[in-house]
């Protein structure tokens, strides 16, 4: 194997600090300032510390302990906030919980990570199903302290654990510990200008990594992060119109949310001036007209395009040029951030040059400790790292194909494998291929992802019915609402008689 002359940026970090303790410094910096606000309900810096530091001691008489994996599953609130701060300052991961999910994937989540308690509240808790598992609900939890908790933890612990779609057939649980979460935080406070008072709208769901970096890069530095309910963040028209009555500062965006919001802005008076950061990740970028217009009339605002899988969240970031006209249509994904390496590889793991197309590994600090009791898939992605000089001993096969730009940038080039992105969501199509598989009435299922519009794909699935039997678009679409979340539900069914996965697409 031949060695590579990669250089990748290393800078020192808080190697040994928590997230938890980036919070608590801010609130010891600024505790009347305030931490998060939804709607008429606010918390200061000092008030969102003491409801945690309540949580978290309430959790601990619970059993919660260093290394425990706790359940999450509140709607977008304050409260919200103060059950991932709370389970965090107890040493605990937090496992996000989608109410909307099947009770089936539900449980398996559930029993996969083994959680000895979920926080809830009355409203979700009799969505989630029965298991072994103690409910608190946040509101119940009583008292208050500003004393903040001193555990015996480590930065390899396990912060987070979100759940993704799986080849197999069911979703995967990729474990996330503080250390590269840590840096990643870092980094991002060395490259924002929205600091002490900014507003960053909190607009990913719980269960997608980008809400971890609304979060805490937020919290870390005496922000506001500013919370809305789904109707509003899933309407451009109004999403609009807030963050100008709003005065938000910063906004992180899936590409096809950033287009929609762009395309209600052509025609829209108000004032986006306090707007100074837009920060897209999830789905491949495009510079489309309306995105290009978008940045040309907001010239105070710039636009970031991050890259990276849960596997390893955010990896490398590009700032646009300030000239919207010199943008790419499909924008790089740029360079390493500090302490995260990029390897792009052969087929016999070689290291490849400028212009040479590769797979794309993930090395550093950056990887994830692997997926959550699933040794098999761990060893198959998870491989030790071969290049010396790594800060990692592992590094992450991602499936990405990519290429290093004679610059240093890189350019992503799609997936080697079945693995798609819509609206930010990372869908294995097998997943929903096998799923459909095991309706009575389904001989074989093909699953594709369609963009007939640039920039809207859509999930089409093509069934081959077995011999004398009917199939109903409707009672397929029952049967997978009862197994898979809403986001993996293909839009068109369609019955063929015959197929092959080389020519449906």
């Amino acid at each position: 194997m031949k060695q590579h002359n990669y250089k990748f940026p290393k800078s020192p970090f808080p190697e040994q600090l928590l997230l938890p303790e980036f919070f608590e410094k801010q609130v010891a910096k600024t505790p009347d300032s305030i931490a998060v606000y939804f709607h008429n309900d606010k918390l200061t810096y000092a008030q969102l510390n003491e409801k945690a530091n309540t949580l978290a001691q309430h959790l601990i008489l619970k059993g919660v302990k260093p290394g425990s994996l706790v359940g999450l599953c509140i709607e977008r609130s304050c409260d919200l906030i103060v059950g991932v701060l709370g389970i965090l300052k107890a040493g605990a991961g937090y496992v996000p919980l989608d109410p909307e999910y099947p009770q089936e994937r539900l449980q398996y989540m559930i029993e996969t990570a083994q959680m000895p308690v979920l926080v809830t509240n009355s409203s979700l808790s009799r969505k989630l199903p029965a298991s072994g598992a103690e409910k608190i609900q946040i509101k119940q939890v009583s008292g208050s302290t500003t004393l903040n908790l001193k555990l015996q933890t480590s930065n390899l612990d396990i912060a987070y654990v979100l759940f993704t779609s799986g080849s197999t057939g069911m979703p995967k649980g990729v474990a996330m510990p503080h250390k590269p979460l840590v840096n990643l935080i870092t980094w991002q406070l060395k490259n924002t200008t929205v600091l002490e008072g900014g507003k960053t709208l909190q607009f990913a769901p719980i269960s997608f990594d980008v809400s971890f970096q609304e979060i805490f890069s937020t919290l870390s530095c005496g922000g506001t992060l500013v919370m809305i309910e789904d109707d509003l963040r899933l309407n451009a028209v109004n999403l609009l119109n807030f963050v100008a009555k709003e005065k938000i500062n910063r906004l992180f965006l899936p590409f096809i949310a950033l287009q929609h919001l762009c395309e209600v802005a052509e025609n829209f008076d108000g004032d986006l001036s306090s707007l100074k950061e837009v920060i897209t990740a999830g789905e491949q970028l495009q510079s489309t007209q309306y995105i290009r217009n978008f940045f040309k009339k907001n010239k105070q605002c710039v636009l970031w395009n991050h890259y990276g899988p849960t596997e390893g969240h955010v990896v490398t970031a590009y700032q646009l040029p300030a000239n919207p006209d010199e943008w790419s249509a499909l924008p790089s994904i740029g360079k390493p951030i500090d302490n995260a390496e990029i390897y792009i590889l052969d087929d016999n793991g070689n290291p490849l040059g400028a212009n040479q197309e590769g797979e794309l590994f993930i090395g550093g600090v950056s990887v994830a400790k692997g997926y959550l009791n699933r040794d098999d898939l761990t060893k198959e992605k998870f491989l030790e790292n071969p290049f010396a000089n790594s800060q990692g001993k592992h590094f992450y096969k991602t499936g990405d194909l990519a290429k290093y730009l004679p610059d240093g940038n890189i350019e992503y080039l799609g997936r080697i494998d079945g693995q798609v992105k819509v609206r930010g969501y990372r869908i294995e199509l097998g997943e929903i291929e096998l799923t459909l598989d095991k309706h009575a009435s389904v001989k074989q299922a093909v699953v594709v992802a369609r963009e007939d519009e640039p920039g809207d794909k859509r999930l089409v699935a093509y069934c081959l019915p077995h011999d004398g039997k009917n199939m109903n678009a409707g009672e397929l679409r029952k049967f997978l609402a009862d197994k898979l979340p809403e986001y993996m539900m293909p839009s068109a069914f369609c019955t063929t008689g015959k197929f092959s996965k080389n020519t449906i697409g």
